[in-house]
C-alpha cells in the first residue's frame, strides 16, 4: 500500500544484509502476504536472513487476508522483551480486543483457506481490468501490481491543467476535481510521499471498477 510493489527475494537479501551492519529493530508488515498475484512467492524477512530474528519484529492481521476490517485483530512477533513491552502499552491504551473478535479471528486463520484463495483470484481478475482501463485513458500510466489491492497510476500530465476555471496543482486538486466531477474517491500522492500519483483500490466489483475509470477518462477528458 499504495503501490502493491513486492519484494523479491534478491531485494530482500539486499536489505538484509544492509540493516545486519545497523544497531536497529526492524518491523515487517506482511499484512498482503496472501495477496499477491502472478504465481509470486512470499518470503519473509527472518526466513531468509536468519541473522535479523534477534530485532526484527514481524507484524500481521486478519483484515485484507480475511477482509475483517472491522474486528480489529492484529498480532506480532519478535523478541520476547519487545511483545512484552508492546503488550503492555496495547493493554493499557485499547484494553484487550473482544472475545468474539478473538474467536473469530482463530477460526479465519485456523480453518480452511479456499475462500482466501477464491478472493485473490476474483482480485487478480480486477487488477487486470482496472490496470488495462487506466492505461486506455490518455495521460495516465499505471504499472501493473504484483499484490495488494491498490493501484498507483502516475498523474502528472494533468498538473497544470484547469477545471471549471481553477488550475490543478498537486495529486490532492485532481483528487478533489475526480470526487466532485466524477464521483470517484481516490487518496492522493501526497499521502504516500509522491506529488506525482493517486491511489485507486479495487476491492470493489468489476462492474464499479469498469464504471469508475469511464467515469475518470470522462473527467479528465475535460481539462484544458
Amino acid at each position: 500500500n499504495p503501490t502493491g510493489a513486492t519484494y523479491t527475494r534478491d531485494e530482500l537479501r539486499a536489505l538484509a544484509a544492509v540493516l545486519e551492519t545497523h544497531d536497529c529493530l526492524v518491523l515487517a508488515d506482511d499484512i498482503y502476504e496472501k495477496i499477491v498475484y502472478d504465481d509470486f512467492e512470499v518470503t519473509n524477512l527472518v526466513t531468509l536472513w536468519p541473522g535479523l530474528r534477534e530485532r526484527a519484529i514481524i507484524v500481521n492481521g486478519v483484515s485484507k487476508t480475511y477482509a475483517m476490517t472491522g474486528w480489529r485483530i492484529g498480532y506480532a512477533l519478535g523478541p520476547s522483551d519487545v511483545i512484552a513491552a508492546a503488550a503492555k502499552i496495547q493493554s493499557q491504551s485499547t484494553s484487550n480486543p473482544t472475545s468474539i473478535a478473538q474467536a473469530a479471528a482463530l477460526e479465519a486463520v485456523a480453518g480452511p483457506q479456499e475462500e482466501v484463495a477464491c478472493m485473490v483470484r476474483e482480485f487478480h481478475k480486477r487488477r487486470d481490468v482496472i490496470v488495462k482501463k487506466l492505461n486506455a485513458i490518455d495521460g495516465l500510466q499505471c504499472l501493473k501490481p504484483q499484490g495488494a489491492f491498490y493501484v498507483f497510476p502516475r498523474i502528472t500530465a494533468f498538473l497544470g491543467k484547469r477545471a471549471n476555471g481553477k488550475e490543478l496543482r498537486s495529486p490532492c486538486d485532481l483528487a478533489d476535481y475526480l470526487l466532485e466531477e466524477a464521483r470517484v474517491a481516490g487518496v492522493p500522492g501526497e499521502d504516500f510521499g509522491s506529488n506525482h500519483h493517486i491511489r485507486f483500490s479495487y476491492a470493489t466489483s468489476l462492474e464499479d471498477i469498469e464504471k469508475g475509470c469511464a467515469r475518470i477518462g470522462a473527467a479528465v477528458a475535460k481539462l484544458t
